[in-house]
């Protein structure tokens, strides 16, 4: 009988034990990826401050540390290390950026490189090309991609409809036939998400003019899902940024691009659907004081905005600032 009522009483222990941890690994997941936005402004500061040896070293324990990097942090760490002379680095950032998608092609025009092009981890990269290339492709959701990839043809061209002179008699009509794909478009992302994860660059990798003829090759970032959302939120709309927060803190979608669609539903929303506010990436209120957005861009580990205005005048530090 004693046995029987332990057992009773275990069932629901597990469920409490079961949630208990589930719980505190949402927690340590949030907690892991607001770690690296952190570190990754740390070494900001550093590049700010002219200090390049050691903002070097922060990206090295940053890599080291994550399984999964942002290419547009490793485009900026290959930066640092060439300024800093540290050869080794370089290669290992190179190495990186590859891994996330990042094309050979592109180390071999980039400017400030020279000198690097001629030594021998130069010659090791070029023969582990191929092995680094197969592990970034390997580590994406190609049936995803491919999706993505439709979905931004799609709105793509019924934007080139929209725009078209000759179209401005059958503008709203056109209009309407756009919002209604999009509002569709944005439904299947919310289920992708619930099912995936945001379609962003862990899950589908960076967008490149092989996905479409007006990726720029060196955008470096999963922007396609965001310009959909943007297009979304050019109009009101009821906002998801409560799971799109919880994407950010989970690592899946980059909080600069959390950032744009924040700013385009405070923009223009009209006051009906706030959600997380203006966060001062890519649109400000008016009147809008210094520093009022500074404790939303840290809740989600964004670079600080001045800071961005001190990494501006860096020369040869890529500007990927408010790049969608």
């Amino acid at each position: 009988m004693l046995q029987r009522s332990q057992q009773f009483l275990h069932k629901p222990m597990q469920k409490w034990i079961l949630f208990f941890l589930l719980l505190m690994a949402r927690t340590a997941c949030g907690q892991e990826a607001l770690a690296y936005y952190q570190q990754i402004n740390r070494a900001l500061v550093l590049v700010a401050e002219g200090q390049y040896a050691s903002a070097a070293q922060v990206y090295q324990q940053v890599f080291e540390a994550s399984d999964f990097v942002y290419a547009r942090d490793c485009i900026h760490a290959v930066e640092v290390a060439a300024m800093a002379r540290q050869d080794a680095l370089l290669g290992f950032f190179i190495r990186r950026a590859m891994r996330q998608g990042v094309p050979y092609s592109y180390f071999e025009r980039k400017t400030g490189l020279e000198a690097f092009r001629t030594g021998a981890y130069w010659r090791t990269l070029a023969n582990d090309t191929a092995q680094l290339q197969a592990a970034y492709h390997a580590g994406i959701n190609t049936s995803i991609r491919k999706e993505i990839n439709a979905m931004f043809a799609a709105d793509q061209a019924i934007r080139k409809r929209y725009y078209r002179w000759w179209n401005f008699l059958w503008r709203p009509v056109i209009g309407k036939k756009w919002q209604q794909l999009n509002q569709q478009q944005v439904l299947r992302l919310i289920e992708i998400t619930r099912t995936h994860g945001f379609p962003g660059e862990r899950l589908i990798g960076i967008d490149s003019p092989a996905d479409h003829p007006k990726v720029e090759a060196d955008k470096f970032s999963a922007g396609m899902p965001i310009i959909l959302l943007v297009h979304h939120y050019s109009h009101p709309n009821p906002s998801f940024d409560s799971l799109w927060l919880a994407e950010v803190l989970k690592g899946n979608l980059h909080n600069a691009h959390f950032a744009a669609i924040c700013d385009y539903q405070a923009e223009f929303g009209k006051n009906r659907y706030p959600g997380f506010g203006y966060v001062g990436w890519l649109h400000v209120p008016e009147g809008h004081r210094v520093g009022q957005f500074q404790e939303k861009r840290k809740r989600i580990g964004l670079v600080p905005e001045e800071l961005v205005l001190r990494l501006i005048q860096v020369e040869g530090f890529s500007r990927f600032w408010k790049r969608i």
